[in-house]
């Protein structure tokens, strides 16, 4: 029987991870319920069994990130937050670096939110795999392997946006303080699960976190650059 088991389990590998990734996107089953409650109560066991090579307990994590994100972008462009915010807030964080003289910001800004919004799910597609060298790194002495931190990262990354729909009412009445608020929330649900996920040293596991947060928090930043940096340039010229 333990044979039998073993060998329904798909083993978790890249082959696996691609797999996971882009086939049966647009499948929904029973299972995606409990996901969303149980990444709420107990994220860790959602994540371990996954990991186990168990696929059918609970809801694919790349194509419940792709569902989340694609309902996320849908109801906030209904309170507002839609292109004409996001370009907005690119010129504000231009502002902010003093750039506004050399740059043609508005234009640059119009430029960054259309190719964000328009290849948003190819951009965060490409955007978990580079972000999991934040807790590869920050966790490497609990030996999991960076194939399994893009699993594990994909679960969080769609918790996000799904902690942001199911705070919708305060986004409506805070959004201009929509980024302070999501650093916020996403730093306080990225610490639980890895303290969830890992036993040891609270404290320990609480400098791991941070470290983990923030090198996240800097490679979304380097990630967003890169992308950008081809705009700037061309509107430099």
């Amino acid at each position: 029987m333990n044979e039998e088991n073993e060998n329904n389990k798909e083993e978790l590998s890249s082959k696996g991870i691609a797999k996971d990734a882009f086939t049966g996107i647009t499948e929904m089953d029973s299972s995606l319920p409990r996901t969303i409650l149980h990444l709420f109560t107990k994220p860790h066991v959602v994540i371990q069994t996954n990991l186990s090579g168990d696929k059918k307990t609970y809801f694919n994590p790349f194509k419940y990130v792709i569902m989340v994100v694609t309902v996320n972008l849908f109801l906030f462009s209904l309170i507002g937050f839609d292109s004409e915010f996001i370009t907005k807030e690119f010129s504000k964080s231009f502002s902010e670096y003093n750039l506004e003289d050399i740059l043609y910001v508005d234009k640059v800004a119009e430029a960054m939110t259309l190719v964000f919004g328009k290849y948003m799910i190819i951009t965060m597609m490409i955007g978990i795999p580079i972000c999991s060298f934040a807790s590869f790194f920050a966790f490497r002495s609990y030996k999991i392997s960076y194939l399994k931190h893009i699993l594990i990262n994909a679960y969080i990354y769609g918790q996000f946006s799904m902690i942001g729909i199911v705070f919708l009412p305060v986004m409506y009445l805070f959004i201009d303080n929509y980024n302070d608020i999501s650093l916020v929330y996403s730093g306080i649900y990225y610490s639980w699960v890895f303290i969830k996920l890992f036993n040891g040293n609270r404290f320990s596991l609480a400098i791991k976190c941070v470290l983990g947060m923030l090198l996240y928090v800097i490679t979304i930043f380097l990630y967003g650059s890169l992308i950008g940096l081809p705009i700037i340039i061309y509107y430099l010229k």
